[in-house]
């Protein structure tokens, strides 16, 4: 596995530094921050390797440590100055089969709890948007602009013959 610390540029002199770990060094990989998910033509983005480590946690504090460096730069595009990325693949651990099933069994919307919750707090039954829509239905009756009557004068309009 390699590790790495990169900057990813463009010709403008905007840059996003960061860190990778990958079985490929020629992966491709630019970035995940705001300002490289943000540029739709990637083809302007290049991509350096500025260092190797050994480990996650060397690449970590190294990441950490060129950040603070570098977060004053106005060209400068990384979003905050914490060392932010998340573990990927294995290291992921809501990759595992595991803890996809913890998190679907322990949702709380699906609870009978929540379904009463979400129930009572539903807008839609509460007496003043009742009140409101039977307003609003009255008012379009009055004008003739309610569902039901526009529907019943195209059901009542039929042309005659073929023009």
């Amino acid at each position: 596995m390699f590790h790495f610390l990169y900057k990813t540029y463009t010709n403008s002199g905007k840059y996003y530094v960061g860190r990778h770990s990958t079985k490929n060094v020629d992966d491709g990989y630019l970035g995940s921050g705001k300002w490289v998910k943000g540029i739709k033509d990637n083809t302007i983005l290049k991509r350096e390797i500025l260092k190797f480590v050994d480990t996650v946690e060397e690449l970590k504090r190294e990441e950490k440590f060129l950040l603070e460096g570098v977060i004053d730069d106005p060209l400068n595009m990384n979003f905050n100055n914490n060392s932010t990325g998340f573990a990927v693949g294995n290291l992921n651990p809501a990759h595992s089969e595991q803890e996809r099933k913890r998190r679907r069994d322990h949702n709380w919307m699906k609870t009978e709890e929540a379904r009463r919750w979400v129930s009572e707090n539903n807008p839609s039954k509460k007496d003043y948007v009742k009140e409101k829509r039977r307003e609003q239905a009255a008012r379009q009756f009055r004008e003739g602009t309610h569902n039901f009557q526009i529907m019943k004068q195209k059901a009542a309009f039929k042309p005659i013959g073929k023009l």
